[in-house]
């Protein structure tokens, strides 16, 4: 019994150094979701919280890469993968550097063979399980457990996918809509209530996050 008792203790205490977890979520690319963790990043920078990002995707938007200058940025692992040098977001120099907050993209992106890690989502919880709170992006087609009302939607079978658990370990999510609208023909308007299922499954305040984060922030600096 009193083993028990002390595990629990002991598990206890592993979740209180763990990291935050917060996911934009949207419908599909382009609607804004790197856009507002961007926004957000230079709202934590502007409080005197120590937020880096680790690894986005612009897709070429020339709002959202204006918005990554004055960002502290952590340089991605340069690898070579059938005679191509390619980028990957780096784990240790993220872990080594111990940001409060880091910023992680593409959450259900797969990582290029020889990793660590098979999925950047596995990343991610390296990353939390380490004490640094994260900020990531998803869209609602690569949610594992609804890929088979995507598939029945868009006749498309969605391989890069990421376990609810995931999710559920998220403190918090927000839509990622900040500058498009839905159109009721864009073929994901109809998984709209199995989409706001999932927010509701970790929504809480949006300033919340950022409180944890400047806390985290002091602590650090007694």
């Amino acid at each position: 019994m009193k083993d028990k008792s002390a595990a629990y203790f002991l598990d206890l205490i592993k979740k209180s150094k763990r990291g935050k977890f917060k996911i934009y979520i949207g419908m599909s690319a382009g609607v804004g979701k790197t856009f507002r963790m961007l926004e957000e990043a230079h709202a934590m920078l502007r409080n005197n919280i120590d937020v880096k990002i680790g690894y986005i995707e612009t897709h070429n938007r020339k709002e959202t890469h204006a918005l990554i200058e004055g960002l502290p940025i952590i340089p991605r692992r340069k690898l070579f993968y059938k005679g191509k040098e390619l980028e990957e977001f780096d784990l240790q120099a993220t872990i080594n550097l111990h940001p409060d907050v880091v910023i992680v993209d593409e959450l259900a992106h797969t990582n290029i063979e020889g990793s660590k890690n098979e999925k950047r989502w596995q990343d991610v919880m390296d990353v939390l399980d380490a004490g640094i709170n994260v900020i990531s992006a998803l869209n609602i087609q690569h949610i594992e457990s609804l890929n088979a009302v995507i598939q029945q939607v868009t006749g498309i079978e969605v391989k890069e996918r990421v376990p609810d658990l995931v999710l559920q370990q998220a403190g918090m999510s927000e839509p990622g809509f900040a500058r498009k609208g839905l159109h009721a023909g864009d073929g994901f308007g109809r998984l709209a209530p199995a989409h706001n299922r999932e927010i509701k499954l970790c929504q809480r305040p949006a300033d919340t996050f950022t409180q944890h984060a400047q806390a985290h922030h002091a602590d650090r600096e007694i």
